[in-house]
C-alpha cells in the first residue's frame, strides 16, 4: 500500500507543544540516524524487524516502508517519506517519524513531538469498536480516564506539522477481542462507504450518505493533490471558507492507493481516521479521486 494508512506499511491521518526532538531530515541523500541504527540492527532486514528495533527507542512510525535505493529523494518526499536509511542490499528503509513515546503506563502515555510538529491529540479504539478522544497537556503527557485503562486495543497519536495532522505515532495491542475488519471485499468506492456504515450501524450511528463533491473542492483538490499529497496548506477550513462553502464539521481524510479495500483498511485500523469516519455527528462523504490518491470529504448536513 502506497500511503500513510497501512499497518506496517505506514499512515497520514487527523496545538499543544510538546518536548521536541531533534528536527526532522529531509528525503535527502542524508541518511537518518534512526532508521540507519534500527535497519542495521534488525535481524532479518524485514519492517517487522526495523520497527521492533525503532520501539526500543519509543518510535512507532504509521509510515515505515522499504523503496529502492535509487528511488528520486523528490519521489519519496511526495509520498512522505522524509527519513530514510542508508542503501542495503539495493534497498532504504524509509519512513516517516515525526514522534516518539516517552513514557508508558495504564494510567498515561507521554509523547514528544519533532521540531516543527506539535501533538494534538490521541485517539484510542476499544474493543467494541468505539473511538475514545484524549488531550494531552503541555508537556505531551495524556492520562487515560480509569474506565478506559488496559481496555483499547489501538491507540493513534495526531500531531500537526507543515503538512496539516497526521498520524505520528500508533501502538497496536494484541487482543483476542479484537473487531474484525469491515473492509473484505471492498473494492469499489460504493463498497467503501458500505464497509463504513456497516460499522456505524454496529454503533447504532445513522449510515453516511455517498454524494458528489461540491464542484469548486473537487477542482482543488484535485488540482493540488496532482503535485503534492497533503491537506489543504491553509487547512481545510480557511480552504472552504474562500471557495464559499459552509459545511459543517468539515473533515478531510486522504490516501494513496489502487486498491479501495486497501484504502478502507487504513482508514479504518487508524483510530483518528476511525473516529472521523464514526463520528455520528457527520451524514455525508464524498470521494475525489486523482490517480491512486484520495481525499474523503466529510461533513454534517442538515437535511
Amino acid at each position: 500500500m502506497k500511503d500513510f494508512f497501512r499497518i506496517g506499511q505506514g499512515i497520514y491521518a487527523l496545538g499543544l507543544l510538546a518536548l521536541m526532538l531533534g528536527s526532522p531530515v529531509q528525503a535527502g541523500e542524508q541518511p537518518d540516524d534512526r532508521l540507519d541504527r534500527a535497519a542495521q540492527q534488525a535481524r532479518d532486514g524485514s519492517l517487522a524487524s526495523v520497527r521492533a528495533v525503532l520501539a526500543q527507542e519509543g518510535y512507532y512510525p504509521f509510515l515505515l516502508r522499504s523503496v529502492p535505493a535509487e528511488m528520486d529523494p523528490s519521489l519519496r518526499e511526495s509520498q512522505g517519506l522524509i527519513h530514510c536509511s542508508r542503501p542495503r542490499g539495493g534497498q532504504r528503509i524509509c519512513g516517516r517519524i515525526v514522534a516518539r513515546l516517552l513514557d508508558a503506563s495504564p494510567l498515561h502515555f507521554q509523547v514528544a513531538a519533532s521540531a516543527g510538529f506539535v501533538v494534538h491529540s490521541a485517539h484510542l479504539v476499544m474493543a467494541d469498536g468505539r473511538t475514545e478522544r484524549l488531550r494531552p497537556d503541555k508537556h505531551g503527557l495524556i492520562d487515560v480516564p480509569p474506565h478506559l485503562q488496559q481496555r483499547w486495543l489501538r491507540l493513534g497519536i495526531t500531531v500537526r506539522g507543515p503538512d496539516g495532522p497526521e498520524t505520528g505515532l500508533f501502538l497496536a495491542q494484541e487482543a483476542a477481542g479484537a473487531p474484525p475488519s469491515p473492509c473484505s471485499g471492498a473494492d469499489r468506492a460504493s463498497a467503501l462507504v458500505q464497509a463504513i456504515n456497516r460499522q456505524r450501524a454496529d454503533l447504532g450511528f445513522l449510515p453516511l450518505r455517498a454524494v458528489a463533491a461540491p464542484q469548486a473542492y473537487a477542482h482543488v483538490r484535485q488540482k493540488a493533490l496532482k503535485q503534492r499529497f497533503a491537506h489543504p496548506e491553509e487547512g481545510l477550513g480557511p480552504l472552504l471558507r474562500s471557495l464559499d462553502l459552509r459545511l459543517r464539521r468539515a473533515a478531510e481524510l486522504l490516501a494513496e492507493d489502487d486498491e479501495m479495500a486497501a484504502v478502507c483498511e487504513g482508514w479504518m485500523q487508524s483510530p483518528s481516521h476511525r473516529a472521523a469516519l464514526l463520528n455520528p455527528q457527520r451524514n455525508r462523504i464524498a470521494l475525489v479521486h486523482q490517480g491512486e490518491r484520495v481525499a474523503a470529504l466529510l461533513w454534517q448536513q442538515r437535511d
